[in-house]
């Protein structure tokens, strides 16, 4: 297991801790690029439901607006999750696939649902009872 450091930073209200040889926290680094609003969700859809197509997102995504989600999927883009592909038809289509970056935080989301059906349940699982895949 890395050592961890507090780090020492004067313009921080609380401190965060660093592995050895890191200058910046990397927990805090995946949260700045997956913690924005509907991001989570969006990368969700992608991989489980294989959806590529803006409409498809929107559709699915309770809540999200057409202006969020555009705002989202260039976002990604620039961070490399994702890659747009335009194909220049009548009508013009646009698909967005993930990258292999984008596709590394399949584990992540799957430990996400891992934690909710085992603290959870109530609240995620049909009946309360944890699926049998998610059981230690």
């Amino acid at each position: 297991m890395a050592k961890i450091k507090k780090q020492s930073t004067t313009n921080t209200k609380t401190n965060s801790f660093l592995p050895e040889g890191f200058v910046a926290c990397p927990i805090q680094n995946t949260l700045n690029i997956m913690g924005k609003k509907y991001t989570v969700l969006i990368i969700r859809n992608m991989v489980l439901g294989k959806q590529i197509r803006f409409n498809e997102l929107l559709h699915s995504i309770t809540g999200i607006t057409p202006r969020l989600l555009s705002r989202r999927l260039h976002e990604m883009e620039k961070e490399g999750l994702i890659k747009r592909e335009i194909f220049h038809e009548s009508p013009v289509r646009i698909e967005n696939h993930l990258t292999e970056k984008g596709l590394a935080l399949r584990p992540i989301l799957k430990e996400m649902a891992k934690f909710s059906a085992m603290h959870y349940a109530k609240n995620v699982c049909k009946g309360g009872k944890i699926p049998s895949r998610f059981k230690k």
